[in-house]
């Protein structure tokens, strides 16, 4: 294998035994209960000002591109929050110590989410119940890796810091969540972002335990991360550290 051949991460498991028919038929009560629930579309960041869910468009039939700009908090919960619906994660990374471990804390298993070093292709098996989730984290450049993407596979550029180095990934993404930047990112942000001077005034004013979401074509949503007890034991508190 080459160096720069793509990573395979399989599609774990063990079979079952079948199941035999014995005749039974079901009533229209039944057939209710034994609907196949809707596959994940997205995952909920957080609430709005009116206290609703608000969710990002993750995991869709075509392919994702998707970025985040922000610190160690933002990159594990949103990571973890794709676990919660069934995504399998391989995280490309120059800082494998911030990612060692979440896999088995979100699922209790190892074979959710692997921990590759540096930037690298990918491949993981994908389908409507359980998508994939490229992450790369390898510093504010972003990723110099073009993966190949399908239905139901996104990946997801880990920005620390906005700056013209990643305006490509910005430039692509079809989903974008911020957390609070600073004036040293503003002409980063005007370049790339597509918003008014407005807006951003708004995004240097994000509490730490806020986010931006950015979507083509749609209204930017600003929302309140909501930890729960586990994240806040996993993450600390929610933070914008640079």
């Amino acid at each position: 294998m080459t160096d720069d051949a793509p990573t395979v991460v399989p599609t774990l498991g063990r079979p079952i035994d079948p199941v035999r028919s014995t005749g039974f038929h079901a009533n229209a009560r039944a057939l209710e209960l034994m609907a196949t629930p809707a596959p994940p579309s997205g995952l909920v960041l957080g609430r709005d000002a009116e206290q609703k869910p608000v969710v990002a468009p993750m995991f869709r039939p075509e392919p994702v591109k998707s970025v985040v700009v922000g610190g160690a908090f933002a990159a594990r919960v949103i990571v973890f929050r794709a676990l919660a619906v069934g995504a399998r994660v391989a995280v490309c990374t120059t800082r494998p110590q911030l990612w060692e471990g979440l896999g088995r804390g979100a699922t209790g298993r190892d074979d959710r989410l692997a921990v590759l070093h540096g930037d690298r292709p990918v491949t993981v098996d994908a389908n409507p119940h359980s998508p994939a989730l490229y992450v790369y984290d390898v510093g504010e450049h972003g990723t110099a890796t073009t993966p190949i993407l399908g239905p139901w596979r996104t990946q997801l550029t880990i920005l620390p810091k906005l700056t013209l180095y990643g305006s490509q990934a910005l430039e692509e993404a079809q989903v974008t969540i911020l957390q609070r930047i600073t004036s040293e990112e503003v002409p980063a942000a005007s370049a790339s972002l597509r918003v008014s001077g407005e807006t951003i005034g708004l995004f240097q004013m994000l509490y730490d335990d806020m986010f931006a979401m950015l979507r083509i074509g749609a209204k930017e949503r600003y929302v309140w991360a909501n930890a729960t007890s586990i994240e806040r034991q996993m993450f600390g508190e929610p933070v914008r550290d640079y």
